[in-house]
């Protein structure tokens, strides 16, 4: 069974307390080439989803976004959000969040937590961009 095929599996299966399957997965993600422009162009898109959903999953949030540039369709871009988001960067992360609101068939439950997303980090945006009006007298000062 090949790589992305193990990968698909395990995710399928793996439950949010389940350990031994993060393991597995852990294992999975480390055999990962080391970019995907290694692999056959019809292959990139499907490979990176995964990939890139095993990294999240295991915790590598960092690896999630450098190994998933550039990102090649909608299906990575949730993905890719969730790491930037837990990174602390959700002005980066909305785009990504938006982008895979355009993947096709996407369940109602996932495209309803990609909005709750969305919202979340332009909550956040806006929270970052909005001066008090006390700070904004003490700047013109």
């Amino acid at each position: 069974m090949d790589l992305w095929k193990q990968i698909e599996m395990v995710l399928s299966q793996l439950a949010a307390d389940d350990d031994v399957g993060r393991r597995r997965l852990r294992a999975l993600a480390d055999r990962l080439p080391s970019s995907i422009q290694s692999l056959p162009a019809g292959e990139r898109a499907r490979a990176q989803a995964l990939g890139a959903e095993a990294l999240y999953r295991t915790s590598d949030p960092k690896r999630v976004i450098f190994w998933s540039s550039p990102v090649l369709g909608p299906a990575t871009s949730q993905w890719v959000g969730r790491a930037l988001l837990d990174l602390g960067r959700p002005a980066q992360a909305v785009r990504h969040f938006e982008h895979a609101l355009n993947t096709p068939g996407l369940a109602p439950h996932v495209r309803a937590g990609l909005d709750a997303l969305v919202s979340s980090c332009k909550a956040a945006i806006g929270a970052e961009t909005v001066i008090p009006p006390a700070c904004s007298r003490s700047r013109r000062s």
